[in-house]
Formats: C-alpha cells, structure tokens, sequence
C-alpha cells in the first residue's frame, strides 16, 4: 500500500489533519483493550472527527496557551485527548491517573500541576473521583476545572474552527526530571515533534506497510512521540496495548507482534529482560517474530546481554538478530538523538575496565562489553565535551553529549535557572547539555554512565530527593539532611543503594539491624521495590563537594571501595533482591495444571512454581474457585488454608499430589432440556420467599441496573443484539408455572421477542434529565413481574442526547445474580458489534445451562457430601444467637417491609492497600480484615459477644458456570465470638480461621442452612441472618465495542430484604461502599453515624492492630435525637430542626450553649469548654462567639474545647478558622497535614524522647500569637501536650535571676557547618552570599561567615516579654530548645568534642554573650516541671493557647499518635516598642474586664 504523497506538516494539528483527508478510510488505530483482543478500531477520519469534537468542547472551559493536564491510561481516550489540546491551542501535558497506594507518584503529579498550572485536569470517567481529590490536594491560585473526557465528547455536536498554528508554539510539557518539589517541564513545539519525527523516520526507516506495536505508557516521551505519534507521521496503523497489561504479562507484546504482523516495535531494556525470562517454551513454539523489522531498545542503559539473550531466546521464533535497535535520546531533544540502522546489525565493544574509569577508551577482548547507541543521524548535531572545561575532548575519550538542531527543546516551564545551566547559547548555536557521558568508536555512540543521578528501575526514574526525602520524614533515628540514594549494580542489575548517617547517640540506642528494617521499610513503602544495599554511616561521613552539595556518585564509589565510613552495611540476599525474576517455571503436570488455574482465576499472567496466592493478588472469592476446580479437575479436596498459608505452589501442589482421592460424586453435566423442570434450592427459597412477601413484596427481588452506553449507538442493532441474548441465555426464557403440588416448575420459552421501547429525554435540561432518568429507574424497580410469563427481564433505552443513551436494566433474581449482569453487558456487545458487521457473533457456544446446574444442586440431596455439610453447620451454629440486636429508631413492623434505602461511601486505596498489607502480614485477604473491623462493629452496635450475621458466595465453582447468566449466589451465615480484651491482630487470626472454615462448607443452600441450625422462624424478621457484609469480587464486564464505550452502574437501593447490609465494590479509587438498610425501623441519619464508626474504627485498627477493641474510643453510634415526631411531614420536621438550630446556636442567659469549668478545681488555666448539648454546630457557634473566646483565651491563656464532635482534621481547620478566619499556612518548620490547606502534623521527632517547653517561634523575629492542637489519635501510652502558664512561669523565678533574663535577654547563635548541620545554601534557598547577608540585616540578624565556609548567625530576643494586650509579663522564650545543657549528655559530649562550645548547631547565651550556666538550666527545668499541667488527650480535643502567654512541650509516648497543628494572628517584634508605654492603660483595661457569662 503506497502512502499518497502530501506537503510537510507545519503543525501536529496539519499532520493528522493531513491524514483524515488522504488516507480517512485506511486504519490508523487498534486498541487491545484486554491485551489481546482487538476492542476498538479507529480510521484516521475516525480518529480526526473525536478530535475535533473534544477539541470544540475543550474550548467551552479554556483559552488559548492554556496547559491540560492529562491524567489517563493508555487508549484511543488519550490519543484523542492530546491531539484535541492541540487542536484547540492548548497546551498538553501528559501524565497518568493517580494511583492505589502510590504516594510516591501522587506528590510528583501534584509537583507537576503546581508547576504547570493547569486550567483544566483532563481524565477517563473512572478515575474522576481520584483526580477532583488530587485538585483538592493543590494550592493554586485558580483551582483547575476537572472533567472526563466521556463527559466532554457527550456534549451536543459542537463545529471545530481550524486554526494555523505556528510551528514555535509549544505543543506539550514533558515533564522528565526533578524531584516531586521540583518538577522540570520541558517545553517541546510543534516544530521539534515534527523535527524528531524526521529523525526517528530515519532511524526506524519507517515505511509503506509496517505496523507499530505498542505497550509502551503515553504519558513517557518514548511512547507517546516515539510510540505514537511515528505511525501517524509515517501514515502506517499502531496496535496499542495498555503498559498495565504488558506488565501483567509480558508475552502479550510479542502475542500482539505475531498476530497483527508487527515490524516496528520497541521498549527499554527491562522490556526485553522480561520477555526472555519469563515467555515459556510452549509459548514460543507459536509465535512468528520474523516480520519483526526494528526492536528499538532506549530510556535506560542498554545491556549487551540483555540484547543477547533476547535474540538467542526469540531466534526460534523467527527474530533476526539485525532486528535489534539500540538507540538514545533524551525528553529535552524531543527524543531520539542517535539510532542504529534499519536491518543493519547492532555492534559492541569490549573496553579496559579501569582505563575507562579514568576516562579512556582502550579495546580489550576480555574487558566490559558495551553496546553501541547507534550512530549519529547528522555529524554536527552531537559533540562530546569536556565538562568542566566545556571543550571537546580527543578521540577515544569520554565526554559529556551535547546536542543541537531543530529537536533541541526551548527550554524548562517558567524556569530560567535550570534552563540556562542546561541549554547554553554559544556562537556556533544553542547547545543542550545532556549530563550523559559516552564515547565515538568507529562512528558508534557509546554511553558510558549518567551523570545524572536518576535511578532506574525498569525503565522507570527513581528520584535520589524523594527516596532521600522519604527515609527522612519515615524514620526518626535518621539524621536529617543526612541520607543519600544512588544506583548499585546487583547481580548485573540497576537497583536501589541507601547511605544514612547515624548520630552516636542514636546508634547506642539501636541496633544496626532494628534501622536497616525501618529504613527498608520506607523505601519499600514508597518505592514499591526494597534497598539492594544500606549503608549506615559515622556523622559526617556522607561526600559532599566544596560548595556543600551531596556528592552520590562518590557515595557509591567509596562504598564500593571501603573508604565510605560505615559501620555497618547491609546487602539483601540475591534471592530476595529487585534482581530476582518472576521465579521458576511449575514442574511436572500437577504444578503445570494447578498453575493454569491460579492464572486463569486470578488473571495473572505467568505463574512460577515459587509464587504465593495471597502475593499473586488471591483473595477469599478467588480462593473458593480455586478450591472447587481442584476439586473438580484431581478429585482432591484441597483445604482453604493450604492458599492462606503463604505457601509456593510448589507446596500446594505437592499437597495434592499427597491427598487422598475423593469417591465419585454427583457429576455437574450438560442434560437435554426438554419439558419443565425442577428449580435449583436457591431458587425454590427465593420463590417461596416472594410468595409469602404477598402482594407488596412482589417487587422486592427486582434487580435494576443502568448501562451507559457514549457514542454512536444504532438501536436497532442493539434490539437485534437484546434478542439474541435471549436465545443463547435460557435462562433469560425462564417462567415459573406452578405445577400440581402448588410448587412451581421451571419453563424454558423456545423464541421470544423482547421490546425496547425509548424514552427519549434528549429535549430536557440537565437536571430534568437527572430527575426524569431517576423516576424511569425507580419505576423499574417498583414494577413487578409476572412470574409466570417470560422474560422476567425489562429494557428500556433512554435517550439523554446523540452520544449518549442509558439502558435500562430490570431483572428478576429468579433468573440471575449481581455476577449476571457482567456476563450479560460482555455478551450485548459481542452480539451487537455482530449485528452492525453482519458477521456472526465471536460467542463461545455455552456447554452448561442453568437447567444443568440446578439438577446438579438436586441430585446432591441426600447424598454424602450434603451430610457433611449439613453435619458442620449444625455444629457451628449451635446455640447461636436468634437475632442479631441492632438498635431501631422505631419498632419492628408485625409484617416484614421491603423499603430500603443506602448511604454511600468511599475507602480510599491508600486504606485499601493497608488493609491489604496488614491482612497479608497474617495470612488473610482483604475481606478478612475488613469483616473483623465489622464484626468489633457490631459488637459495640449491638452489645453481643456472640452474633451472627450473613455473606454472599458467589456459588459458581466451575469455569464452564461463570459465563452462566442465572441464579447462583448463596448466602452463608458467619458467627463472631468477641472477646474485647483480645487484639486486633489475634482477633484477625481467628477471623482467618473461621473463614476458611465457613467457605470450604459454602456449598450447602442457606434455607438447609437454617434448618440445621435448628433457629426457628419468624413472620417479623429474616431467620439466622439479619445482616450481611460483602465484598464483592464480580467481572464488570467488557462491552468492547469500537466507538461506542459502556459502563455499567449499579442503581441505588431501594429495597432492603436484611435489616442492614454492607456491600463493599472495588474501584479505580479503592473501594465503594453502600451501606442499605430496612427504612422501616432505621433511619439515615443512625446509618451514617455507623458507616463513619467503621471507617473510624478501620483507621484505628490499621495503625495499631496491637490494641484490644477496649482500647479504641469511636464516635457516636447513634445520631443525635433531633429527629422529628413520627407522622410530621418533612417540611414541618425540617422547619422543627431549623428552629432547634436556632436555638441552639444562639444561646440566651437562661440556656447556655456552652458550659465552662477549669481543668483543676485549684487553677484556672486552662479553662475546658463544652457544648451543653450534642447538636451544636461547632463551626457555627465559634464564628458567632469569638469575642467571647478572645476574652477567655486572655483571661485563662489555655482553652480546652472538649466533646464538640470533631472528627478529622477538615472538621477541626474549619473550626479553627472559623475562631480566626485567616489561618497562617507558610510555617516553614513543620510538615502540612495531608489534606488540609493551613494546619500541620505535629513535629516529627523520636517518640521515647520529650520535646522540651518552648514558646512557638520565640526565637525568630514573627511568631503566631494563636496556637491550636487537635488529637485526631491520642497514643495509648504516654503522648501528653504539658503546658505551662509563662506568667505563672515569671513569677516562679528567683527575682534575681528573672530581672537578669528581663535587662539581658537572649542571643541565639546558629553554627552552619559544612558536612556537619544543615548547609546555609539549603537553609536560606540561596547561594548567594549577598542574599543572606540582606536577609539578616533585615532580621537585625548578625552574621559571620566562617573561615571552614559556613556561617554563623547571632539573633538577641527578649526573654521576658509583656503581653500586647493584657501588659502581663511572661517568660517568653526557646531557651530549652537552645541550650546544650538540655541535649542528651552523651550528644552534648560528643558534638563539643567535634565542634567545640563556639561551634555547637544551636546555643543560647545571655543578651551580652555570658553564658547561661548549667545549674540555671537545672532550675528552669525543675520550675516548668512545677508549673506543668497535663491533661489525658481526647479524641476530638481541641486545645486553643495564647502562645505569648503559654509555652508547651511534648511527652514521650509509645503507638501510633495523632496532633494537627494551627496557627494564628502573626505577631512582629515590633509590637513591643511601645508596648510598656502603655501597661498602666491595658492593665486597668483588664481589671474592668466583664466576667458575665462565664458558664456559656
């Protein structure tokens, strides 16, 4: 196929352009959705049309130069993204979705939008919530718009105005460098993408006929210009694949590759290593790599035996060895630099280790092998310079790249510093420094190291400054500024290197081994890969340059070498290292099979014969499938417990192979269906059920459901595809015809035809829209069937505009479950996408009917297998409790009611993966966890010790049932014994156990469940089970249909058949929560406060599963009782509640609002505030009553607000500002709370040691004169704020020594000391002398710069100040926090014996400079102790102090622990100019003030 000739594109916007128009009709795109099969084709007309339609939509929220962020996966969405930026004179940014338990990666995206400032936050509709929080969690100006790109291409047919854009506009941002706090966003135009996309045409030799293959992500420079936009430059078709499923399993790249004719494909070298060990033999006799034409191979240092072994392992399947393709390249050269060529052969070369350490390159046969990058695509693009001199270095010499030409990008975002060191203007062009240093032998580019000190890790840059940050912030006993990250070479392989220095002190207190775990454990935290190598150091050990800045290349080289100063170093074992493989391939036919099925069930990819079920990402649901298809294929009864038990599969095997085989049961197989036939149990149950519901329960086993269908939807196809579901499900034929005995008796109908009538909404406004959508779904809902007269299923599609429709979904739960509607929304579009093609539909033909498996479940009455299972349910049950005793808010109905409604929640994936761990880390999975912090909920819900309540099993233990549309999910009872005393961590154990117990037993139908319990039956409630908690583990389904996407959403409840049920649902952001219950003896309001109990109780137990459920406070279990009088209409109830609002915030002298007591019966300070009553509104009541808070704070310096029912640290930031509107949030010296705008967590530092008393920033020149503490978590041992009343402090002090500190003050003294403390440069976020210099003078700071280069800084502050307002002396200071006295002896010893007394990091002196001798600071700390008064910290406590009138320290404490910090009203030293002028006036002021009101 030719490729017709057109002009050079000017702008990427006229090359797609360029393409609709010549080649619309030839196939530009294919997207694997699953990895495998194709889900989406796409046209370059196609392509170009959703361009300019998101393009017009784009601009309804932008304006042109805006920058987008895109937060996306790899798929058509984001191809159609980029290019509609553009198109719209945007400017892109890529990046990817936020992700589960990535902390890491979320701070470098917020990093990025800081920098970036983005106007609009583009993403895919399911991870919408992720990115509107990661909004939320940015301090712009202007907070960015966030929309899916599925919201924005079903907006009404806009027209796209072309436009001619200039080839110097920038196009995108690509963000390659930097730490998370300082992102570098090159700016990449029009006219460098189209200039590389020459050269990479070059290098690849891309052509008429070839087709890109590609996994690699979009948002990385590689995959989006390299992998992306080369096929639409080249005018030849990409097959995409998602980077998540290549990883997941690599042999799908190359599957791809042999199936689609791949020619031009590539990745970095981790890519390569992960196919050669991880493709299996079986697999390789079916592939064919020989039209495989360019493998290019960049991004990370390429390995020549990575290259090797590839060809060697793939030659088999065809691969030449000419295809492989090193190359190099860099984002701020666009890409490519240097490339190979075309069907020529790669070359490396053998070099003298040692010569080239020095910078030579001397060829030896027996020396490092080293892979050329290829050549140079234009001699005078590429020099290799000296660094320091910057001239070009000699022939086989090792030089610093740079490179010009029209690639060469313009710059770093709005950073002029960094782009003026990177990209130098010299007399012969513009010059980008690459910090890469290689040689040219023989017209080869040959890369030697980076001078960078990025750490990759397949392919992807680990930031030294995050690592670094992270060991930092995570654990205590690290020095701080003290820690480096670099790259280490383990077993041949890139890997994770830690430096730490320790303090003397510090390593008395810990052993070695104690540190390398927690250290170990942040970086694998936060890294999601371990250190390969920890080296705990002497102080001052860590290399640094003259100008003080880290030096981690010579970290590692003197690690190497011995001369580094540690006295202990750490080396993880081979085996366990970031260079292990995937593990062994099974062995034998019972490893081989018993593999297949863990893969299949747990979609994961290749299994090795070391891999564990629980790491392999297995859970309970998945666990009972397994089971049963062991079962099934050995006749082996394999026990639960053998997958939670972290053993390999080479274990379990080896335990099927030793277990005995089981006598043969009742076989599940196809039956010819000809006549009526029986219900299966579950089905006879649910029957009976609805009959005994009468008529106003005939609607309460409705199932509804929405599929949202974007795109162009033709309806006939999708009527045709409807009846065609039909036919191939008999179960969706169903009638239930009662026979002779009453009992009714299945009825398969041969042809039916079913009615899709439409509901076009098209011509209403968005809210109408909502509201008309919501009566047609709730109609559904509350229509009944006729049970009798098939289908029991109801469609009706809803027209909401031209691109995007809603089906309506109404089944009855005789004919199918939760897991149905999957199965059902994957075969719709299959038989749809037939319909519009004509072809026939890619269905598997079904070898199982419903009708099969409910004769299977029949025949096992009676048998063996159902007495077992009988005779354990007996016993479990045994004396169990009737009735689970949940508080109502009115009585129980004499009939059983079906109206329900739900509360709805989220649980964040970080909370998800720590459920995980936790749950890992005692052989459970995630719904084991989660059921034990259910049942401690219960348990303190209901006031049992001993309760039951229910679970669903999905109940389709073989493959061939899972594709099934029918009625199979079971409900299995579970019992909690609670012993309150017991920890979480034991509690979860026993959870584990009985889990296990109860899902090897699952099969039996829970109507014969209750029979053998012997619990009888009521007419008022459900027997045994009146509550259910389950985590739902069903498929969603894939639609995949090209053009038109589908989601499926579940429809709110509106029935409820249990007294409550929890249903938990995995999601992009972790999981999703509906919380439904019986709304005849429950009310919202109680639910909600059970839902925030549980998640609270979650919290507490995931940071210290140590602690016994006695231990852990919740807040309220049942709401406050402002409901109204039952029969009152909801307008009437919500005026009552307006009216008790009013009251209750507004208080009179004969009902306070508050009551006010002193701490102590013999002080008044502080004073705690409580609301007289539950309902008051914290918020509300505070901003109406500051002055009164004012007038107490000065009176008593310390208020405790107590009981106002703060739950998280947002409910206590907008209690703060509503006290004092303006928080300050700049405060340098702590770290910001994660998700608050002006508070912080409280200092980080070692939890066994106190921190001393101290006025907030007494030593500086502003300080807050406000200061709030908020115990989100008091710890369980210790933890106490003393504070101390600074006048009561005054007066304390002998007169002598008090008029001393009052006429001398104080001089603080901070020691910058080079390779010692902090260096100034970091301190002060400069390198200029000059700057510093002013900013002192400008504190009246006198400074000193020291001869070893540091600098010495002397500050004079009072001691002893008079309050601005009262005029009441106070001992105002950091004299503890300062002085070396109060340093641990040993420390104080050792940092005099380094540095000297004039040298210490801090010190306090006397005003005049004499030293403040140690037997005063003995006395001042024996006075704080006596004037120190400590409280027991709350939960929700509030601790309010004037910090001019307070100072407060910290206790030691022991478990996890929780205090936010605010900060309020900055005060100037200045105020004390004239502060003592006018004492007399303030004091006399003070002495009228009014009193009244005191008990408000």
């Amino acid at each position: 196929m030719a490729i017709p000739h057109q002009p050079q594109p000017r702008s990427l916007i006229e090359m797609l352009a360029q393409r609709a128009e010549h080649q619309g009709e030839q196939l530009a795109l294919r997207f694997l959705g699953d990895g495998s099969e194709t889900t989406e084709l796409y046209t370059y007309a196609q392509l170009d049309a959703r361009v300019r339609h998101l393009a017009a939509c784009l601009g309804q929220h932008t304006v042109k130069g805006d920058r987008v962020l895109l937060l996306m996966t790899n798929g058509p969405d984001y191809i159609v993204a980029f290019f509609a930026c553009l198109y719209a004179e945007l400017i892109a940014v890529p990046a990817y979705p936020p992700e589960r338990n990535r902390q890491f990666h979320t701070e470098r995206l917020q990093g990025m939008a800081m920098d970036a400032e983005p106007s609009l936050i583009l993403c895919e509709q399911a991870a919408l919530d992720a990115s509107l929080a990661l909004r939320d969690g940015l301090t712009l100006a202007s907070a960015p718009v966030v929309a899916s790109v599925q919201e924005l291409e079903a907006q009404p047919r806009r027209s796209w105005q072309p436009r001619e854009v200039s080839g110097e506009a920038i196009a995108m941002l690509q963000y390659t460098s930097g730490s998370t706090s300082e992102p570098k966003g090159v700016e990449v135009t029009h006219a460098n993408l189209l200039d590389n996309q020459r050269l990479l045409q070059m290098g690849f030799g891309s052509r008429p006929g070839d087709v890109f293959v590609s996994w690699l992500p979009l948002y990385h420079d590689m995959g989006l210009i390299g992998g992306m936009l080369q096929p639409i430059y080249a005018g030849v078709p990409l097959v995409l694949l998602t980077t998540q499923h290549f990883l997941a399993r690599p042999a799908r790249w190359l599957e791809a590759i042999h199936r689609y004719g791949g020619t031009l494909s590539g990745g970095p070298d981790f890519a390569f290593r992960l196919c050669t060990e991880s493709v299996r033999d079986s697999l390789l006799a079916e592939l064919d790599l020989s039209r495989w034409r360019v493998a290019f191979c960049g991004s990370e240092p390429v390995r020549a035996d990575t290259l090797a072994d590839f060809v060697e392992r793939f030659s088999a399947a065809g691969l030449a060895a000419t295809t492989l393709h090193p190359c190099y390249g860099l984002a701020e050269a666009t890409l490519m630099v240097t490339s190979n060529i075309r069907g020529g052969p790669y070359y490396t070369l053998h070099v003298d280790h040692e010569e080239l350490a020095q910078g030579r390159v001397a060829p030896d046969a027996d020396g490092t092998e080293v892979v050329s990058s290829g050549g140079l695509l234009f001699d005078d693009q590429v020099r290799l310079m000296d660094p320091h001199t910057l001239e070009p270095v000699a022939d086989h010499t090792v030089g610093e790249i740079w490179v010009r030409g029209p690639s060469v990008a313009r710059g770093y975002w709005r950073n002029p510093e960094a782009t003026a060191k990177t990209f130098l203007d010299r007399p012969d062009g513009r010059w980008l420094r690459t910090g890469d240093l290689a040689f040219l032998y023989n017209g080869g580019l040959f890369i030697t190291s980076r001078a960078k000190d990025v750490i990759i890790i397949r392919g992807q840059n680990r930031y030294p400054q995050d690592i670094e940050k992270a060991v930092e912030q995570g654990v205590d006993a690290v020095r701080k500024g003290r820690v480096a990250a670099f790259p280490v070479q383990v077993d041949g392989r890139e890997c994770i290197g830690i430096a730490a220095e320790i303090g003397r002190s510090t390593q008395k207190k810990f052993d070695p081994q104690t540190l390398i775990e927690a250290i170990d454990r942040v970086v694998s935290d936060t890294q999601q890969e371990p250190a390969s190598v920890i080296a705990l150091l002497e102080p001052a050990a860590l290399p640094k340059t003259t100008s003080g800045k880290l030096q981690r290349s010579a970290c590692r080289q003197r690690l190497e070498t011995g001369e580094l100063g540690a006295y202990h170093v750490y080396h993880r074992p081979l085996t366990d290292t970031c260079a292990s493989g995937s593990g062994d391939a099974p062995q034998g036919q019972t490893e081989q099979r018993l593999a297949a099925i863990w893969s299949e069930v747990l979609e994961a990819g290749e299994i090795s014969r070391d891999d564990v079920f629980l790491a392999k990402g297995g859970h309970s649901l998945a666990a009972v499938q397994v089971v049963a298809r062991v079962r099934s294929e050995f006749s082996v009864e394999l026990p639960l417990s053998a997958l939670f038990a972290a053993k390999p599969l080479a274990q379990v095997a080896a335990m099927v192979d030793a277990a005995p085989r089981l006598a043969a049961g009742v076989r599940l197989e196809p039956l010819a269906i000809s006549g009526p036939h029986a219900m299966s149990p579950v089905q006879r149950s649910l029957w009976l059920a609805q009959q005994l519901g009468g008529e106003q329960g005939r609607a309460a086993y409705n199932m509804v459901a929405q599929l949202r269908l974007c795109g162009e939807l033709r309806p006939d196809a999708l009527h045709g595809a409807l009846n065609d579901l039909l036919q191939h499900q008999a179960s969706l034929r169903s009638a239930f015809v009662p026979g002779p005995d009453g009992v009714a008796r299945v009825h398969y109908v041969d042809h039916l035809e079913l009615a899709l009538p439409l509901l076009d909404l098209s011509g209403l406004r968005d809210a109408e829209q909502s509201t008309a959508l919501a009566m047609a779904e709730a109609e559904a809902a509350g229509q009944p069937f006729d049970l009798q007269q098939a289908p029991l299923l109801r469609v009706t599609l809803v027209r909401l505009n031209h691109q995007e429709h809603r089906l309506l979904l109404s089944l009855h739960h005789l004919i199918g479950d939760g897991w149905s509607f999957g199965v059902l929304v994957q075969a719709l579009g299959v038989l749809y996408q037939a319909r519009l093609t004509g072809g026939e539909a890619a269905l598997p033909p079904l070898t199982l009917h419903y009708s099969d498996y409910a004769a299977w479940q029949n025949a096992k009455e009676g048998s063996v297998e159902r007495q077992r299972e009988w005779d354990f349910w007996s016993e479990y049950l045994s004396r169990a409790p009737q009735h689970l005793a949940l508080p109502t808010d009115r009585p129980r109905p004499a009939t059983p009611q079906n109206d329900g409604a739900s509360v709805t929640f989220q649980l964040s994936a970080e909370q998800v993966a720590r459920a995980e761990a936790l749950g890992q880390a005692h052989g459970a999975s995630l719904f084991m966890v989660l059921r034990a912090a259910f049942d401690w909920l219960l348990h303190r819900v209901s006031g049992q010790n001993d309760l039951v309540y229910g679970t669903d099993i999905a109940g389709r233990p073989r493959a061939e049932l899972e594709q099934l549309i029918g009625f199979f999910v079971n409900i299995v009872p579970l019992r909690a014994r609670v012993d309150a005393q017991q920890p979480f961590s034991r509690w979860l154990t026993q959870v584990r156990e009985d889990s296990l117990a109860v899902f090897e037993q699952a099969d039996l139908p829970f109507e014969q469940i209750v029979e053998a319990s012997g619990v009888p039956r009521e007419r008022q409630r459900n027997p045994l089970v009146q509550a259910l908690f389950v985590l739902h583990s069903m498929p969603n389904g894939q639609f995949a249909v090209p053009g038109l996407s589908a989601q499926l959403l579940a429809a709110p409840a509106q029935t409820s058949k249990f007294d409550m049920a929890l249903f938990l649902t995995p999601n992009a952001q972790g999981l999703s929560g509906e919380w439904v219950f019986a709304t005849a003896i429950l009310d919202k309001a109680r639910v909600r406060a059970w839902v925030a109990a549980w998640i609270d109780l979650l919290e507490q137990v995931l940071d210290a599963p140590e602690q016994p459920l006695s231990a852990l406070s919740l807040g309220a279990l049942q709401p406050a009782p402002v409901a109204p009088a039952s029969g009152r209409s909801r307008l009437e109830a919500k005026r009552d509640k307006l009216k008790s609002f009013t009251r209750q915030t507004t208080p009179s002298a004969a009902t306070p609002a508050v009551r006010c007591t002193p701490l102590t019966a013999d002080s008044e300070f502080p004073l705690v505030i409580e609301p007289v009553s539950a309902d008051l509104d914290p918020c509300a009541w505070a901003s109406q009553h500051r002055e009164f808070i004012e007038t107490h704070l000065r009176r008593h310096a310390g208020l405790l607000f107590r009981g106002f029912g703060l739950h998280t640290a947002q409910d206590f930031e907008a209690f703060a500002e509503a006290i004092q509107p303006g928080l300050y949030g700049a405060y340098g010296d702590l770290p910001k709370k994660e998700g608050g705008r002006n508070t912080y967590r409280s200092t980080p530092y070692p939890e066994r040691q106190m921190i001393l008393f101290h006025n907030e920033s007494a030593h500086l020149r502003r300080w807050p004169r406000k200061q709030w503490f908020f115990c989100e978590l008091p710890s369980p041992v210790g933890g106490a704020t003393p504070i101390v009343d600074c006048r009561a402090m005054y007066r304390a002090l002998p007169t002598e020594l008090a008029e001393t500190f009052e006429r001398k003050g104080l001089l603080y003294v901070r020691t910058f000391t080079p390779g010692f403390d902090v260096d100034w440069r970091d301190f002060y976020k400069t390198d200029d002398r000059a700057v510093v210099e002013a900013a002192c003078r400008e504190q009246d700071v006198a400074f000193e710069w020291l001869a070893n280069g540091g600098l010495q800084t002397r500050t004079p502050c009072p001691a002893v100040i008079r309050h601005p307002f009262t005029g009441e002396k106070s001992f105002f200071n950091q004299v503890q926090l300062h002085h070396d006295y109060c340093l641990q002896a040993d420390v104080r010893r050792d940092l005099l014996g380094i540095v000297g007394a004039e040298h210490m990091p801090r010190q306090v002196y006397f005003g005049d400079g004499t030293p403040i001798d140690d037997g005063i600071m003995e006395q001042l700390g024996q006075l704080y102790e006596a004037c120190a008064v400590r409280f027991q910290w709350q939960r929700g406590d509030v601790a309010m102090l004037d910090n001019m009138l307070v100072a407060h320290a910290r206790d030691p404490f022991e478990g996890p622990r929780r205090i936010v910090v605010a900060m309020g009203e900055m005060t100037d030293r200045s105020v004390f100019d004239g502060a003592a002028a006018d004492t007399d006036e303030r004091s006399g002021q003070m002495a009228g003030l009014s009193v009244q009101g005191y008990s408000q």
